[in-house]
């Protein structure tokens, strides 16, 4: 039998009771970083609880264990903004922790990126650490498939963690047309 209670304290945590056979388990803070997250609002805070007794009960259900040591992702180097010239290669950062260790999937404008794990002739890559490296920036008159706002989720079976927007825009070389005028006296 578990038990989970979750609690919303001053502004920016979440505290998740987890009480198994009677026992607490697991205490944990979930932090909001004001500057840039803002605030929790109630909603949120039923949904992260929401989010632990639905992994909790696949964990029951599928046979598994919980391990007390087992932690929700949190980003740690969240991604940003990034200039770059067509062409060029770039790389948007992300850095998550969590046990299990959390996989990382970027979307870009709210869809998933397709990436060389998707398919191997992609020019954005997945690199180990999270981030998300690209070959080359493609950028054309009618399609612009790398330019937007881009956030990294990483996800284990305790939750889910999405960074802060990070803006990828890419830099124009404008060339300066000289006209000359002329003027009747």
């Amino acid at each position: 039998m578990y038990q989970v209670t979750c609690d919303k304290r001053e502004l920016y945590f979440i505290i998740i009771h987890l009480v198994i056979d009677n026992s607490t388990v697991k205490t944990q803070y979930i932090y909001r970083d004001g500057c840039a997250g803002g605030k929790w609002q109630a909603a949120e805070v039923g949904t992260a609880c929401a989010a632990v007794s639905l992994a909790l009960e696949n964990t029951r259900l599928t046979g598994s264990r919980l391990r007390q040591e087992d932690f929700p992702p949190r980003i740690v180097e969240h991604p940003s903004d990034v200039i770059v010239s067509k062409g060029e290669p770039t790389t948007l950062n992300c850095k998550a922790e969590g046990r299990p260790t959390p996989t990382i999937e970027w979307y870009k404008d709210g869809e998933r990126v397709e990436t060389d794990k998707d398919d191997p002739r992609s020019h954005r890559m997945l690199l180990p650490s999270g981030s998300l490296f690209f070959l080359r920036i493609v950028h054309g008159r009618r399609s612009k498939p790398d330019e937007g706002s881009y956030v990294c989720v990483a996800r284990n079976y305790l939750g889910e963690a999405v960074s802060r927007n990070a803006s990828l825009e890419v830099a124009y070389h404008i060339k300066e047309e000289k006209t000359m005028m002329f003027q009747r006296f």
